[in-house]
């Protein structure tokens, strides 16, 4: 229901490889724009059973795209579109089958998605234990910079919509880097820069 969907956001959308999360709330349905060789679809899938929502795979956008390239992983068109034994009804949601290229055709902003590991996050329990993180991108970038942050304690990563331009993700770390001190706090690394890799975020 419509009550879950800022759940199932928080829950996918700070993990490592994933663009864009889309739901449909009528059919119940969710659809990830994600890199499949960081993260499948199995694994998104118990990210969010792990919170219990008890999600089954309907299509497999990785199956595709395999198919597409003769890698003869499929013996039909309907065995890829059908995984675990899920298969859903197109006929009422035809922005299934196009949602990919759907997102290629948006319009970009100047923003890219900039991803960050920080290993101590892991120990974190409640919302105040992201305090000093909240404080210093809070204190050290403005608006034009950094257009949001999202902080996902069990990935352990901090993911940055941030302009190449004006902040650099290396920039970002270091500033993490300098901030939090202790032993506490782990490792700070940069897992995925976006403008290097082109992660360039919708409008």
């Amino acid at each position: 229901c419509s009550s879950e969907t800022p759940a199932v956001r928080a829950i996918l959308k700070p993990l490592p490889g994933v663009r864009k999360v889309g739901i449909n709330v009528a059919t119940k349905v969710v659809f990830v724009d994600h890199d499949p060789s960081i993260i499948t679809a199995d694994l998104l899938m118990k990210a969010l059973n792990e919170d219990r929502f008890g999600a089954t795979i309907v299509r497999d956008g990785e199956l595709d795209l395999v198919d597409s390239r003769g890698g003869g992983h499929c013996s039909s068109k309907k065995d890829c579109d059908c995984h675990n034994n899920s298969c859903g009804d197109q006929s009422h949601d035809p922005s299934s089958s196009s949602f990919g290229s759907n997102l290629q055709d948006m319009p970009r902003s100047r923003f890219v998605e900039s991803t960050i590991f920080i290993q101590g996050m892991v120990t974190l329990t409640n919302k105040e234990d992201l305090r000093p993180i909240e404080k210093l991108m809070q204190q050290n970038f403005f608006r034009g910079q950094l257009r949001a942050y999202h902080l996902h304690a069990p990935s352990r990563t901090l993911k940055a919509e941030h302009d190449p331009r004006l902040l650099s993700a290396e920039k970002i770390r270091s500033v993490l880097v300098k901030g939090l001190q202790g032993e506490e706090w782990g490792t700070i690394e940069l897992a995925h820069d976006g403008a290097v890799e082109n992660l360039a975020l919708p409008m």
